[in-house]
């Protein structure tokens, strides 16, 4: 019944800060000077993607954005749970450990992501002559 107990109250304390957000309607003046920059630089309405009619093109640029964002998400939840089972380790020096050594394969995992991505944007800049 605690172990119970516990999860609920964390799911509703995760469920508050998660819920509790309101939106914020700020000054959006600023705007007027982003577009007047952009339209000085030449990027005025430039989108990221469909700038060609290239469909292989697109479809990479959205796998580049999907991956970018997928790996950064996985590292995120997985370092959060490395984080709970520490905090709630409570000094038991092998929960610690496992902790740890979870911590330590994501920060290895983001890095060799990154690097995998700067090798492939390296190699298809390279052979290609064109930025991605």
């Amino acid at each position: 019944m605690k172990k119970f107990f516990n999860k609920f109250i964390y799911v509703i304390a995760i469920a508050f800060v998660f819920l509790s957000f309101s939106p914020v309607y700020a000054d959006t003046s600023f705007q007027e000077g982003l577009e007047q920059a952009g339209a000085e630089t030449g990027h005025a309405n430039d989108s990221y993607f469909f700038q060609s009619d290239s469909l292989p093109e697109n479809i990479g640029k959205f796998f580049k954005l999907f991956f970018v964002w997928f790996v950064g998400f996985i590292f995120l939840i997985v370092t959060i749970y490395a984080g709970i089972i520490w905090m709630t380790a409570r000094g038991n020096e092998e929960k610690i450990e496992k902790a740890k050594n979870i911590l330590k394969n994501a920060i290895v995992g983001i890095i060799v992501a990154m690097m995998a991505y700067g090798i492939f944007v390296l190699v298809f800049e390279v052979f290609s002559g064109t930025s991605y």
